[in-house]
């Protein structure tokens, strides 16, 4: 038979497990209004667990707070820049910085979905990659009937998103992910981005002192990352069965058949139906304006046109030799 004591014995002898204290490392920069012991002034940009999370998005002001630590303490890091964007590699640790209204508000996170739908479709051993090389303009223009039609009320027509809509017609993307892409009317510059980013490049600096880095040879620390050689191809095939088809289209139309610029044609009104027609067969939707060119220059390559149906300034384009149509038929 136990007794009181031996109970008491039992309890203070039965272990209690205890909740180990959360580890972090800090990343810290000087701020005004708190020292710490070492007399610095500093401030926490980061929090992490060593073991696991190596990527941090942060704020642009964070971002910048880090790079000036950074450079003030002399640390050699890198950025990698790739088109518009930016982030901070440092000691295993990638900061990036986001700007939740600018990105989520156009659309730019549909890129992942997208690489996701042609990750899969290179996957599938049904499908059979042409790898199309870059061999078209985006732009073309016929001179000899832009002047010969200057100061008269003509049509431009527009194809309603239309690489987005190609690289669906095409098989690259899936209906989800094409509805998806058109929840929102402001997404427009994220779908755009999405076909355009399959060619992106990364290019990766070094920095020292807040300075480029040089390497032993003095050369500056820079190199150029190339995305998958695919991925380009998918791209090239997208832009390139666009200008096919405008290529196309400026034969079918001939002298009314004046310029293109990325998804737009620019004809006379009386050849209007057809062009909608055309862009129907085709798989596409269209809108249009009415507009008139009001000047070619064409000794410093400029061509000047003005929408009329709102007040509106004056738009032009230069042109480029490669860039000139010339009918063969």
């Amino acid at each position: 038979m136990t007794n009181f004591a031996d109970k008491r014995i039992s309890m203070k002898s039965k272990k209690v497990p205890v909740k180990p204290k959360k580890v972090t490392s800090e990343v810290k920069v000087p701020i005004k209004g708190k020292k710490s012991k070492e007399g610095a002034k500093e401030k926490e940009i980061a929090v992490s667990k060593p073991s696991s999370k190596t990527n941090f998005t942060i704020t642009n002001k964070r971002y910048s707070s880090i790079k000036g630590y950074l450079n003030k303490r002399g640390d050699e890091y890198d950025v990698v820049f790739s088109g518009t964007t930016e982030k901070i590699r440092h000691n295993g640790k990638v900061f990036i910085p986001f700007d939740k209204e600018a990105l989520t508000g156009s659309g730019y996170h549909i890129s992942n979905i997208v690489k996701a739908d042609i990750k899969k479709w290179l996957n599938n051993p049904d499908n059979v990659l042409i790898k199309r090389e870059r061999d078209y303009t985006e732009q073309i223009f016929n001179l000899d009937n832009i002047e010969k039609n200057i100061n008269k009320v003509l049509v431009s027509i527009d194809i309603n998103d239309c690489y987005w809509q190609t690289a669906y017609n095409l098989g690259f993307i899936t209906q989800k992910t094409f509805d998806k892409g058109l929840t929102k009317k402001e997404w427009k510059v994220g779908r755009n981005a999405s076909i355009g980013s399959l060619c992106k490049t990364e290019t990766i600096i070094t920095f020292k002192d807040g300075v480029v880095a040089r390497d032993s040879f003095g050369k500056l620390k820079k190199r150029v990352i190339r995305r998958d050689e695919n991925h380009q191809h998918i791209r090239h095939n997208i832009i390139g069965f666009v200008y096919d088809m405008f290529i196309e289209l400026a034969d079918i139309l001939g002298e009314d058949f004046y310029m293109v610029l990325t998804d737009c044609v620019f004809t006379t009104m009386r050849k209007k139906k057809i062009v909608e027609d055309f862009f129907t067969s085709k798989g596409y939707s269209s809108k249009s304006k009415v507009f008139e060119f009001i000047n070619l220059n064409r000794n410093e390559k400029v061509v000047e046109w003005i929408e009329l149906k709102k007040a509106d300034t004056p738009k032009y384009y230069r042109y480029s030799a490669k860039q000139i149509y010339f009918n063969n038929k």
